[in-house]
């Protein structure tokens, strides 16, 4: 995969598994440069070319970048909806379960429902894992892991839900040592 930049003068070609570090020392060019690498990712810009074999490729589709490692976020939207995916791909093998909890709490919601007689109540009886979930605030564990262990999370889960074949981590060798780098 190769990226391009000529008004930058920035040509990377990029290898599976193999970290490419772009340093620029400039500060008004790094400021440009972070500043159009973003823009490109909203499709606000269009001066950086990805490709691969030659043929062209989307760069919000295959490229993620991470603005501030501080802040990554492990429970995301997309992230979030990935995991109930895999949870309601696993749930699935345990219907006898799934119509217990179901019966159990139409029990208890109708218990609830005697209990407020003075109006009449409707609820849903339709089943969903995403609800489910949702009730038990089920996520990937982000407290408590160092900042090593979150980058490492987030790579594995976004190399899983997404299309990005590149990560773009902005002042990653600042906070992070070249031996963490390497694990």
């Amino acid at each position: 995969m190769k990226l391009v930049n000529t008004e930058h003068q920035i040509n990377i070609n990029f290898s599976e598994n193999v970290q490419t570090v772009l340093v620029i020392e400039n500060f008004n060019e790094f400021q440009k440069i972070i500043m159009h690498l973003q823009e490109q990712y909203i499709n606000q810009y269009d001066k950086f070319y990805l490709s691969e074999n030659g043929r062209s490729l989307s760069f919000p589709k295959f490229v993620d970048i991470v603005m501030d490692i501080f802040t990554l976020q492990l429970n995301s939207k997309k992230i979030q909806n990935y995991l109930y995916r895999l949870a309601s791909d696993a749930a699935n093998e345990f219907e006898t379960e799934k119509s217990d909890i179901l019966s159990a709490s139409i029990t208890f919601m109708d218990k609830i429902c005697s209990e407020i007689n003075c109006m009449e109540v409707d609820y849903d009886t339709i089943f969903s894992y995403n609800d489910f979930f949702k009730l038990f605030n089920f996520k990937i564990r982000d407290s408590d892991i160092d900042l090593t262990e979150r980058i490492s999370t987030y790579i594995k889960v976004i190399s899983e839900i997404s299309d990005a074949k590149i990560l773009v981590f902005i002042n990653l060798k600042s906070f992070i040592s070249s031996q963490q780098l390497s694990e």
